[in-house]
């Protein structure tokens, strides 16, 4: 290494992006930094994925209580807000030591502060400047709020969401992505009067319609509101939220919590950087914003997914150290973790029919799937899109009980490009959920019991 800087990698942003790529350098025998500003771990660990995941294992745990007669079961069950902040926090205080010892076992110096990016090869951190060969920007996103909204405490972001004290009587989200979803999903199952207002002419846009058609019906069995259109007008008064609708609709809640999207954060002396049209720096193929400088993570524009962001730290840790780029991308597989799960990976059925792909598409409803009904998870499905050109699964989709658990068993199918022809004839294990996604692949050759369908355009 070149002893001329005082270390090999810089990382800015102490999230899955970040942390990760300061360990996977270290391992690779460079000397490392990783500068983060607030709290370890990012908004991943502190008021994103882990927390809505907790949040929505509780309110799982409580809706099973209704189905324990079945089983045997009986008592009451006593939901504690308080008590279920306290056990969150408890969760993410540990997987932050577990990082924060990762980061020491490799020798990786961390500084606390604001770093601003002065050179190719310069930063400074609040006013202490170092050098490194290499900079690695992982600085993340913040939710978007306009600035009437900011500080009024009943107007909260998915951050602010975890300050609440109590579990709100009522609550409108404005904003049905996948923060919104989550969490709507979780609170109406603990008690909270909850809708959902989306612009769009559909939730989750992007997703496959056949599972987001599922989620719906979910949301209105569990008392979830949907309204789409546009807000004309919010006001807080009397102690409650108030939204005026262009359509001329009114509601009235508690709470409002925006979840309309994230704003790119980039550190300073990032201002001369090329921007796309949402704001994003124009990066090149390997990731760099400029030689010696790149951009992972939220902040690189792409899926602003955790697992997305850890990626590309492999994929940057790889360019830098062996001056090797990824020989082929992974498909990013979409989690959902609302109630039911949604998960989604490659090709949509919507996407091969709009591409003019002839496919076919294999579907499997879990009241196919004996311990589907054992485990009282039978509302959902599984789904396959089978390339008739080449013989491959080029997507999968599942609904249910651990469908983001479930979805990973496609992905080295997609990736290695395994022929149906193969999958077919693989023996499943009985009884499983897994066996699910086998009556799927059957289904698309028209060899189960149900009928598959050929989408061409």
């Amino acid at each position: 290494m070149n002893t001329s800087f005082d270390f090999d990698i810089a990382v800015i942003g102490g999230g899955p992006g970040g942390y990760t790529a300061a360990l996977l350098g270290a391992q690779a025998g460079r000397k490392c930094v990783l500068i983060e500003k607030n709290q370890l771990g990012g908004c991943c660990l502190n008021t994103g994925c882990i927390p809505t995941k907790f949040l929505q294992e509780c309110a799982m745990r409580a809706a099973a209580c209704a189905d324990n007669a079945v089983y045997g079961l009986h008592g009451e069950m006593r939901f504690d807000w308080t008590e279920m902040l306290t056990g969150c926090k408890t969760k993410i205080q540990q997987l932050q030591k577990g990082i924060s010892s990762l980061l020491a076992s490799r020798a990786i110096e961390r500084r606390s502060g604001t770093a601003a990016i002065t050179g190719t090869h310069t930063l400074q951190i609040d006013g202490t400047a170092l050098t490194a060969r290499d900079i690695i920007v992982a600085t993340g996103s913040v939710p978007v709020l306009a600035k009437e909204y900011e500080g009024i405490s009943q107007i909260l972001t998915s951050d602010t969401f975890w300050s609440l004290k109590k579990l709100p009587e009522s609550l409108i989200i404005v904003g049905g992505g996948v923060i919104g979803c989550e969490i709507g999903s979780a609170l109406a199952l603990l008690g909270c009067k909850v809708s959902i207002i989306e612009s769009a002419p559909q939730l989750l846009t992007g997703w496959a319609s056949e599972c987001t058609a599922l989620l719906l019906q979910q949301f209105e069995k569990n008392g979830v509101q949907i309204h789409f259109g546009k807000c004309a007008k919010i006001s807080v008064n009397d102690g409650q939220c108030h939204i005026n609708m262009e359509n001329q609709e009114k509601f009235s809640a508690e709470y409002i919590l925006f979840a309309t999207g994230r704003s790119v954060c980039l550190p300073p002396g990032s201002e001369t950087w090329t921007r796309n049209t949402k704001g994003f720096p124009v990066l090149n193929k390997d990731l760099s914003v400029t030689e010696g400088i790149y951009v992972i993570g939220d902040a690189s524009g792409k899926m602003p997914l955790a697992h997305t962001a850890m990626a590309q730290a492999r994929q940057v840790i790889r360019q830098i150290c062996c001056g090797a780029m990824a020989d082929a991308e992974s498909p990013i597989p979409q989690c959902l973790f609302t109630f039911p799960e949604i998960a989604s990976i490659g090709t949509t059925p919507d996407e091969a029919e709009k591409s003019g792909m002839c496919c076919a598409i294999g579907y499997a409803s879990r009241q196919a799937v004996g311990k589907a009904w054992v485990m009282g998870a039978e509302n959902g499905f599984f789904q396959v899109v089978r390339d008739l050109a080449t013989d491959t699964i080029v997507g999968a989709q599942a609904v249910g009980k651990d469908a983001v658990e479930l979805l990973h068993t496609m992905l080295p199918v997609i990736s290695s490009r395994i022929s149906g022809a193969q999958l077919v004839n693989m023996v499943w294990g009985h009884p499983s959920l897994s066996e699910g996604w086998q009556m799927a692949i059957e289904n698309s050759f028209s060899s189960s019991p149900h009928t598959a369908k050929v989408r061409k355009s």
